[in-house]
């Protein structure tokens, strides 16, 4: 499949499909049409960019992305239950911290706001 399906299939820019692709996040070949190549990406491809945005919308890095994937590819379910438990709890923390980073900053601000406004 050439980029341009592929980013309209995905739902997503040319650039974030070779973005992905120079982060090793995805792979392609190419494809001789005449004197040019295309890059030629194979269907898994299409899987792997739904899954990085399901995993970025809930919060995960691409560095973390790619570190699932270079360890068990795009099968979600090949990665053993406990593992799963221990991502998903490991990044629940993560948002619970910055939960209270920007709790505090929101009460800094008001805190300012009402300074200001009192003056």
């Amino acid at each position: 499949m050439l980029i341009g399906e592929l980013a309209r299939r995905a739902g997503v820019s040319r650039d974030t499909v070779r973005f992905y692709q120079r982060g090793g996040l995805i792979k392609c070949g190419s494809r001789r049409a005449g004197s040019r190549i295309y890059r030629d990406y194979p269907d898994d491809a299409l899987e792997r960019l739904i899954l990085i945005k399901q995993a970025k919308a809930a919060g995960f890095t691409l560095r973390e992305v790619k570190y699932f994937f270079d360890l068990y590819g795009s099968d979600v379910d090949a990665i053993p239950l406990d593992e799963q438990k221990k991502i998903i709890n490991a990044k629940l923390s993560e948002i619970e911290d910055r939960l209270r980073q920007l709790k505090t900053i929101k009460n800094y601000l008001l805190a300012q706001k009402k300074e200001i406004v009192g003056t």
